[in-house]
Protein backbone atom coordinates (compact mmCIF):
# COMPACT_ATOMS: atom_id res chain seq x y z
CA UNK A 1 0.00 0.00 0.00
CA UNK A 2 1.34 3.38 -1.13
CA UNK A 3 1.67 6.21 2.00
CA UNK A 4 -0.47 8.53 0.04
CA UNK A 5 -1.62 10.77 2.84
CA UNK A 6 0.09 12.52 5.50
CA UNK A 7 -2.30 13.00 8.64
CA UNK A 8 -2.06 15.81 11.54
CA UNK A 9 -3.66 16.02 14.62
CA UNK A 10 -4.28 18.39 17.70
CA UNK A 11 -4.72 17.31 21.18
CA UNK A 12 -6.12 20.41 23.52
CA UNK A 13 -3.72 19.67 26.33
CA UNK A 14 -0.61 20.41 23.85
CA UNK A 15 -0.64 23.86 23.41
CA UNK A 16 -2.76 26.72 24.86
CA UNK A 17 -4.32 27.39 21.11
CA UNK A 18 -5.23 30.92 20.21
CA UNK A 19 -7.64 32.68 17.52
CA UNK A 20 -4.62 34.57 15.81
CA UNK A 21 -6.81 34.01 12.30
CA UNK A 22 -9.88 36.31 13.99
CA UNK A 23 -8.86 38.76 11.43
CA UNK A 24 -8.83 36.45 8.37
CA UNK A 25 -12.75 35.50 9.06
CA UNK A 26 -13.91 39.30 9.59
CA UNK A 27 -15.32 40.03 7.03
CA UNK A 28 -17.20 37.12 6.17
CA UNK A 29 -20.13 35.29 7.58
CA UNK A 30 -19.36 32.12 9.23
CA UNK A 31 -22.18 29.45 9.80
CA UNK A 32 -22.00 25.80 11.82
CA UNK A 33 -24.43 24.02 9.69
CA UNK A 34 -26.83 20.96 11.52
CA UNK A 35 -27.96 18.28 8.88
CA UNK A 36 -31.25 17.12 8.93
CA UNK A 37 -32.52 14.04 6.49
CA UNK A 38 -34.18 16.82 4.58
CA UNK A 39 -31.61 18.98 4.17
CA UNK A 40 -27.80 17.27 4.13
CA UNK A 41 -25.73 20.21 2.84
CA UNK A 42 -25.96 23.41 1.49
CA UNK A 43 -23.44 23.77 -1.19
CA UNK A 44 -23.57 21.94 -4.88
CA UNK A 45 -21.92 18.19 -4.31
CA UNK A 46 -23.30 14.79 -4.99
CA UNK A 47 -26.02 13.87 -2.18
CA UNK A 48 -25.04 10.44 -2.12
CA UNK A 49 -21.51 10.89 0.68
CA UNK A 50 -23.65 13.16 2.76
CA UNK A 51 -26.09 10.54 3.05
CA UNK A 52 -23.81 8.06 3.79
CA UNK A 53 -22.18 10.31 6.49
CA UNK A 54 -25.81 11.43 7.73
CA UNK A 55 -26.65 7.52 8.36
CA UNK A 56 -23.39 6.42 9.50
CA UNK A 57 -22.38 9.16 11.62
CA UNK A 58 -25.96 9.13 13.32
CA UNK A 59 -26.66 12.70 11.72
CA UNK A 60 -23.21 14.07 14.04
CA UNK A 61 -21.02 15.75 11.24
CA UNK A 62 -21.36 19.18 11.01
CA UNK A 63 -20.38 21.66 8.10
CA UNK A 64 -18.90 24.97 8.19
CA UNK A 65 -19.23 27.53 6.02
CA UNK A 66 -17.65 31.04 5.39
CA UNK A 67 -20.09 33.39 3.09
CA UNK A 68 -19.47 36.55 1.40
CA UNK A 69 -22.19 38.06 0.00
CA UNK A 70 -24.33 35.18 0.99
CA UNK A 71 -22.40 33.11 -0.96
CA UNK A 72 -20.48 30.23 0.17
CA UNK A 73 -16.54 30.73 -0.64
CA UNK A 74 -15.32 27.89 2.12
CA UNK A 75 -16.58 25.14 3.73
CA UNK A 76 -14.81 22.77 6.12
CA UNK A 77 -16.25 19.24 7.09
CA UNK A 78 -16.10 18.01 11.30
CA UNK A 79 -16.35 14.42 10.77
CA UNK A 80 -16.68 12.44 14.12
CA UNK A 81 -15.59 9.01 15.10
CA UNK A 82 -17.26 6.26 12.31
CA UNK A 83 -15.77 3.10 10.62
CA UNK A 84 -13.33 4.94 8.05
CA UNK A 85 -11.33 6.53 10.93
CA UNK A 86 -10.51 3.23 13.32
CA UNK A 87 -7.76 4.78 14.49
CA UNK A 88 -9.87 7.51 16.90
CA UNK A 89 -11.35 7.91 19.87
CA UNK A 90 -14.91 8.02 20.41
CA UNK A 91 -14.88 11.68 21.23
CA UNK A 92 -12.45 12.60 18.58
CA UNK A 93 -13.25 14.94 15.37
CA UNK A 94 -11.64 14.52 11.57
CA UNK A 95 -11.22 18.05 9.93
CA UNK A 96 -12.19 17.67 6.27
CA UNK A 97 -12.75 17.29 3.27
CA UNK A 98 -12.63 21.53 2.61
CA UNK A 99 -12.76 23.59 -0.17
CA UNK A 100 -12.05 27.27 -1.03
CA UNK A 101 -12.79 29.20 -3.88
CA UNK A 102 -10.11 30.02 -5.78
CA UNK A 103 -10.69 33.62 -5.59
CA UNK A 104 -10.44 33.56 -1.80
CA UNK A 105 -7.30 31.36 -1.69
CA UNK A 106 -4.35 32.20 -0.15
CA UNK A 107 -6.02 34.79 2.64
CA UNK A 108 -5.56 32.43 5.74
CA UNK A 109 -9.68 31.48 5.53
CA UNK A 110 -8.71 27.66 5.48
CA UNK A 111 -6.33 28.19 8.75
CA UNK A 112 -8.77 30.16 10.27
CA UNK A 113 -11.68 28.16 9.77
CA UNK A 114 -9.31 24.73 11.22
CA UNK A 115 -8.69 27.16 14.60
CA UNK A 116 -12.73 27.96 14.63
CA UNK A 117 -13.42 24.39 14.35
CA UNK A 118 -10.84 23.55 17.20
CA UNK A 119 -12.35 26.29 19.36
CA UNK A 120 -16.09 26.19 18.73
CA UNK A 121 -15.94 22.19 18.87
CA UNK A 122 -13.32 21.84 21.99
CA UNK A 123 -13.71 19.56 24.70
CA UNK A 124 -11.33 17.70 27.37
CA UNK A 125 -9.06 15.22 25.93
CA UNK A 126 -10.02 15.62 22.50
CA UNK A 127 -7.92 14.83 19.95
CA UNK A 128 -8.56 16.51 16.17
CA UNK A 129 -7.27 15.07 13.05
CA UNK A 130 -7.11 16.27 9.02
CA UNK A 131 -5.17 14.59 6.67
CA UNK A 132 -4.01 15.66 3.00
CA UNK A 133 -2.95 14.07 -0.16
CA UNK A 134 1.09 13.99 0.41
CA UNK A 135 1.35 16.06 -2.81
CA UNK A 136 -1.10 18.64 -1.16
CA UNK A 137 1.82 20.78 -0.04
CA UNK A 138 -0.41 24.03 0.13
CA UNK A 139 -3.03 22.62 2.52
CA UNK A 140 -0.03 21.05 4.68
CA UNK A 141 1.19 24.61 4.48
CA UNK A 142 -2.69 26.02 5.79
CA UNK A 143 -2.39 23.05 8.54
CA UNK A 144 0.13 23.47 9.81
CA UNK A 145 0.16 27.30 10.31
CA UNK A 146 -3.13 26.76 12.33
CA UNK A 147 -1.16 24.56 14.84
CA UNK A 148 -1.59 21.01 13.95
CA UNK A 149 1.75 18.61 14.07
CA UNK A 150 2.05 15.96 11.33
CA UNK A 151 1.44 12.65 12.98
CA UNK A 152 2.02 9.63 10.66
CA UNK A 153 1.81 8.84 7.00
CA UNK A 154 -1.04 6.58 5.95
CA UNK A 155 -3.60 4.91 2.90
CA UNK A 156 -7.09 4.71 2.33
CA UNK A 157 -8.09 1.05 1.52
CA UNK A 158 -9.61 -0.06 -1.89
CA UNK A 159 -12.37 -1.67 0.10
CA UNK A 160 -14.74 0.46 1.74
CA UNK A 161 -12.16 3.65 2.00
CA UNK A 162 -10.89 3.13 5.55
CA UNK A 163 -8.31 5.38 6.51
CA UNK A 164 -5.34 3.51 7.32
CA UNK A 165 -1.92 4.67 9.47
CA UNK A 166 0.96 3.48 9.29
CA UNK A 167 3.98 3.77 11.34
Amino acid sequence: MNNNYIFFRFTNDEVPFTTKFEKALEKYEIEIFVPTFFQLKKHSIKVYIYLFWFLFTKGQYRIIYVKKNNTIIHYTHILPKFFKFPFMRSKDLEIGPAWTDELHRGKDIFPAVITHAVQYFKEDKRIFYIFTNKDNTPSQKAIQKAGFTQWKHGYRTKKLGIYRIKG
